[in-house]
């Protein structure tokens, strides 16, 4: 005949006081688990509950619902996200990255997908910009040693405010080009009118370094927000001093789309 096993029956209720030093106690919660607690107050799950099911848990409400820390040893439910979104860090929490609007709060270096506008935008720490940078062709300048312009034009800010990072590409001066002889390409932002105003340049650039005749790289750091209802023009000027040769520029921006 098969020994009988032992069987020891507890009975639930909330967890005990902490017990005396050098003792540990073992109980079971209202929860059907059971736990032990040591002298210093630290309680440890026993069991695991055997009969249930993670496939079954009442979290899950709807399919794509994940379980997420939440802090130590507890978890919620993180419900699933708008289409086109992936699990990430927002504001130094796990969430789905997408939706119609941007987050109300955000970290640095946050990024998020619009679903409405179909752009990717991240959080430079001060607003929310298009991961995309933008190029557009802009100027071009063939300006004689008279001041005649052979051709040149500005560009038109489009719909959205712009974060403006720079106006770059190629300069030649033919024939004379040097210290006391050269052009100044400068970078300014209209007025509300589109027309250039006093306090706007936004930064410039000298070909005085440049050799005469050899086209040469420029770039002008600028990384400033246009508002397009205050700035609907960015212009490119060129200004020579004294006497130099023929200027030609080929000028395009490089900037980023404010998302709000």
């Amino acid at each position: 005949m098969a020994a009988n096993a032992t069987k020891i029956p507890y009975n639930e209720a909330a967890a005990p006081s902490t017990p005396a030093a050098g003792k540990v106690v073992t109980y079971a919660k209202t929860d059907g688990l059971m736990y032990s607690k040591d002298d210093a107050g630290t309680e440890t799950l026993m069991s695991s509950g055997g009969a249930g099911s993670v496939a079954t848990d009442p979290i899950w409400d709807a399919a794509g619902d994940l379980a997420v820390g939440s802090g130590a040893n507890t978890a919620a439910k993180l419900t699933i996200g708008a289409a086109g979104g992936h699990v990430a860090r927002i504001n130094g929490v796990v969430a789905w990255d997408s939706g119609t609007s941007n987050p109300g709060a955000a970290a640095a270096g946050d990024r998020y997908w619009r679903t409405d506008l179909g752009l990717e935008i991240y959080y430079d720490g001060t607003r929310w910009v298009t991961t995309e940078v933008y190029v557009a062709q802009g100027f071009a300048h063939g300006i004689t040693t008279t001041g005649t312009w052979i051709g040149g034009h500005g560009f038109l800010v489009g719909g959205r405010d712009i974060w403006l990072l720079t106006v770059e590409g190629q300069a030649s001066v033919i024939t004379t080009n040097n210290g006391t002889n050269f052009w100044t390409l400068e970078a300014w932002k209209s007025n509300a009118a589109g027309t250039l105003g006093g306090s706007s340049s936004l930064g410039s650039v000298a070909t005085s370094g440049f050799t005469a005749s050899q086209a040469a790289d420029v770039s002008i750091a600028i990384n400033a927000l246009l508002d397009v209802s205050a700035t609907p023009v960015v212009h490119v000027l060129a200004t020579k001093t004294l006497s130099p040769g023929e200027l030609r520029s080929y000028l395009r921006i490089r900037y980023r789309e404010i998302v709000t």
